[in-house]
């Protein structure tokens, strides 16, 4: 019974659903954060800012694994192509189709160099995919000891190169 067993016994708190509901809140909490950075009011809230990306990439990365643990790495690529390459052209396209008709200054190749890394808007974007990378290196070619080993050689360099998102690489 619910009574005798306690309430959390009958959730499995790590879910996909419920990950997945976890994701969804840190979404809406790096929107509003961002929405509030665009008032200049964030000097409050930069410390929860921080919290919803790291909720939301912990809970990626913990997806990414349990699907690793459940399907091998069979599909790995063809997920990452359909879920965040595919809409992130489609997105960035369509952003810069949208102020380039709006603002006659904004110009195409701002596309051309969202897209190839040159000056990046969406930064995180290519963080993740970075991440992504190196993740399916570890698990493709290392066993699980040099894997752990390899994840945190690879944080640590990641902690001495200068990049855009160098403080979120941390």
């Amino acid at each position: 019974s619910l009574m005798s067993r306690g309430f959390f016994d009958h959730i499995e708190m790590l879910s996909r659903t419920n990950t997945q509901a976890l994701k969804g809140l840190a979404a809406i909490g790096i929107v509003v954060f961002h929405v509030l950075l665009g008032y200049n009011i964030t000097p409050l809230f930069n410390m929860w800012g921080g919290f919803f990306v790291t909720m939301f990439l912990v809970l990626s990365g913990y997806g990414i694994e349990e699907s690793f643990r459940k399907n091998g790495l069979d599909v790995y690529w063809q997920k990452r192509l359909e879920k965040v390459v595919l809409p992130f052209v489609f997105f960035v396209c369509a952003y810069n189709c949208v102020f380039s008709f709006l603002f006659p200054g904004v110009t195409m190749h701002k596309c051309l160099d969202e897209l190839l890394y040159i000056s990046p808007t969406f930064w995180f974007v290519f963080f993740i995919l970075k991440c992504y990378a190196v993740y399916w290196i570890g698990t493709r070619f290392m066993g699980e000891r040099l894997r752990l080993f390899f994840f945190v050689a690879c944080a640590l360099i990641c902690l001495n190169i200068q990049a855009p998102c160098g403080h979120l690489r941390s």
